[in-house]
């Protein structure tokens, strides 16, 4: 009983030696941290937005939520694949009409799990359109005095200024 009691002290001592021979440090600085502040200013750029026709024009696309998403039932569809759908129904009008956007897109969203298919369609209406006529915005123009509204930063928080300091050394 005695070697058992000398053994297990023995052992003790060697583990509270082995931790107090483990040390931690941890060192904590702070400083103020100063750097050169960059800023930019960005004229604006405009352009006009022509339609393709003044005609709506219906897009029908049909999407496998399987197959895209991994999705084996309706039931799993979130808002957030949803508004995916949407985009990538977005996407294809542009690229099958060879157009920049879609003015006033409409959506309507079908699927159901009776549908053995896993198919989900996205039916889409608008206006397709491009943009043309870039051009860097001159506020020295007649009819660019809603800028000032929008963009207020760029008058330096007033709208009534004209020009800022960065247009007129331009």
């Amino acid at each position: 009983m005695k070697k058992y009691f000398l053994s297990l002290i023995a052992v003790v001592a060697m583990a509270i030696g082995t931790v107090s021979a483990q040390q931690v440090t941890v060192d904590v600085s702070q400083s103020r941290v100063i750097e050169p502040k960059q800023t930019v200013f960005v004229i604006p750029l405009t352009a006009e937005i022509i339609p393709l026709s003044t005609d709506r024009q219906e897009f029908l696309f049909n999407f496998d939520i399987k197959e895209d998403y991994g999705l084996t039932s309706m039931g799993q569809l979130t808002l957030d694949h949803v508004e995916e759908l949407k985009k990538r129904a977005l996407y294809l009008a542009c690229k099958e009409t060879d157009t920049d956007l879609i003015v006033g897109a409409t959506f309507n969203v079908h699927g159901s799990d009776k549908s053995k298919d896993n198919k989900i369609q996205v039916e889409m209406r608008g206006y397709p359109a491009s943009y043309k006529n870039w051009k860097t915005l001159n506020l020295t123009e007649e009819g660019y005095d809603w800028v000032t509204k929008v963009y207020p930063e760029i008058y330096n928080g007033r709208s009534d200024q004209k020009e800022t300091e960065a247009i007129k050394a331009k």
